[in-house]
């Protein structure tokens, strides 16, 4: 009632003045007056065509894995590959973000892109020399025209573009879920007072993704119109997990990247969830005075052990939820992986001309 009070009150007003306010009505009253959410993130930079070309070039590398499903690992993977000649610049990043920058974070609530752009440029000597092939940005977003409907602006960003590559990568939701349960539990308190986050029991948080379809299997949904196109890779974290040289050096393909065959063991001993773990202050997605958690976001990478944070009840109530979402396809390719379900997956595919529709609205 108090937050409708003041979201009455301030009816009008521009949200971005609103970010600060204490929890727990900052974050509340922001939101009421469709101030854009998660309050740290921001679409400002990469939906707005313009504005994305201001910084986007040809020749650039998005990561776009869900979230939860292998962003940071694959940022090191393209970053190793592209790095492979120079140990330096392959091992002695400060933090992944150095080296593969995140257009949609939030240098502050309220923050514009050009503040984020500011920090970049602090670290501009690692993630954009004139000596890589090329660049490398974290996305975890649908092409903005995706054929899903999502509350988030920052899920609906990406813009697609025939000069650019994409790589998307999905996991068995139920890793997801366990995976974004730590993380949760990892973001740091400063991080949560500064965007007016309050500190959400983990059953709420299981709750919330179980049944609301906010899944790696809707989010392949969204980029279902494009797996034809020759600038896109779908991978799946499971099957990089069994066979890590494979798909790295199909990545490698994908990147059109001559890797020299004596360079292997050093990147794929520098892909290795034990290198990233052993090198875990690497990646903390920190950047110049925003360090979001309290430690590094590499776990172990575990595929099929289910989540332990989660109930039954939650579980079951997230395979139903993707289970009407998706098509069989679609749900077999995103719990399993496999030669076979992918073989499946692009089968089951339209003509490329053919844009799919969705119900889904999480």
């Amino acid at each position: 009632a108090a937050c409708g009070a003041l979201a009455a009150a301030f009816a009008g007003a521009p949200a971005r003045a609103l970010d600060a306010l204490p929890i727990p009505l900052g974050l509340a009253v922001y939101a009421a007056l469709g101030g854009e959410m998660p309050p740290f993130h921001s679409a400002e930079g990469v939906a707005n065509q313009t504005l994305f070309r201001q910084w986007a070039r040809p020749g650039d590398v998005m990561v776009a894995a869900c979230a939860k499903c292998g962003n940071t690992w694959l940022m090191n993977v393209v970053h190793q590959l592209r790095a492979c000649r120079n140990a330096t610049l392959a091992e002695q990043f400060e933090d992944v973000l150095d080296v593969a920058p995140w257009p949609i974070m939030r240098v502050r609530p309220g923050g514009r892109f050009e503040e984020l752009q500011a920090l970049w440029e602090t670290r501009r000597e690692w993630w954009d020399r004139p000596d890589y092939p090329f660049r490398v940005f974290k996305m975890q977003s649908l092409p903005t025209d995706a054929p899903v409907r999502s509350s988030l602006p920052t899920m609906r960003a990406m813009n697609f573009s025939a000069d650019l590559r994409y790589i998307v990568a999905v996991r068995n939701p139920e890793d997801q879920l366990e995976s974004f349960m730590h993380f949760a539990s990892a973001i740091r308190r400063e991080h949560r007072v500064r965007f007016g986050m309050p500190a959400l029991p983990t059953s709420l948080v299981a709750g919330s993704m179980a049944g609301g379809g906010k899944d790696a299997g809707t989010f392949l949904t969204g980029w279902l119109p494009k797996l034809h196109e020759p600038n896109v890779l779908l991978l799946h974290f499971d099957d990089m997990k069994r066979e890590p040289e494979r798909w790295a050096r199909r990545i490698a393909d994908f990147l059109e990247l001559d890797v020299p065959e004596e360079l292997w063991p050093a990147v794929l001993r520098r892909i290795s969830f034990a290198w990233m773990k052993e090198n875990a202050h690497r990646f903390r997605l920190a950047l110049p005075g925003l360090e979001p958690t309290t430690s590094g976001l590499v776990r172990e990478g575990k595929t099929g052990a289910k989540a332990t944070l989660a109930s039954a009840e939650q579980l079951a109530s997230l395979t139903a939820s993707v289970r009407e979402l998706v098509s069989p396809e679609v749900f077999d390719f995103v719990y399993h992986g496999g030669d076979e379900r992918r073989a499946a997956l692009f089968a089951s595919l339209p003509a490329p001309d053919v844009l799919l529709a969705s119900s889904y609205t999480p």
